[in-house]
């Protein structure tokens, strides 16, 4: 008996941009039936990319809709208010995917009050500058008057009023 290895269909700049746009190595070894070592032979440089621009990010400046100067850096902003909500900035994990039309998506993964957060925001490398991409990232990153118009931070602990069914009360038949 001959044992003949099937080639995958995936070539490695196809492994790197799906590691890129945030795949995992499983996802993509499970998808394409190959060993898992055959995908993580090409994710070490990407993962870095990842991680590089998403510290990139953290150092552009962000802009809403009709700014035309550069704003407060992300990372100095998202700081200060991780530290007002509890949250030490080192126990935040930020991590980047590329999307199609070459912009990232940056997100932020946190905890407060022991429930995880997740916030993202659209970053623009060529330009520098970053924007939010969710109401969660909007809230760590935008003026306290833009913040404001959201509504009510999903973060803050919420309050529900209970009211008593009463047991007199008589069924309908």
């Amino acid at each position: 008996q001959y044992e003949i290895e099937v080639e995958s269909p995936l070539r490695p700049k196809e492994i790197q941009d799906r590691i890129r746009a945030g795949e995992t190595a499983e996802e993509i070894a499970d998808a394409a039936g190959v060993p898992i070592e055959r995908v993580r032979r090409f994710e070490g440089p990407v993962l870095a990319e990842r991680a590089y621009r998403a510290q990139e990010a953290q150092g552009a400046t962000i802009r809403r809709p009709g700014d035309s100067g550069p704003g407060p850096r992300l990372g100095d902003i998202v700081a200060e208010r991780l530290a007002e909500l509890g949250v030490p900035a080192e126990e935040a994990q930020w991590d980047s995917r590329k999307r199609g039309d070459n912009t990232w998506q940056v997100q932020l993964m946190f905890t407060v009050g022991g429930r995880p957060q997740m916030a993202e925001w659209s970053f623009d490398p060529r330009r520098r500058h970053v924007s939010p991409a969710d109401d969660d990232a909007a809230r760590l990153s935008l003026p306290e008057a833009d913040v404001a118009a959201l509504g009510p931070s999903p973060v803050t602990p919420m309050r529900a009023t209970v009211t008593p069914i009463g047991r007199d009360r008589k069924s309908v038949v």
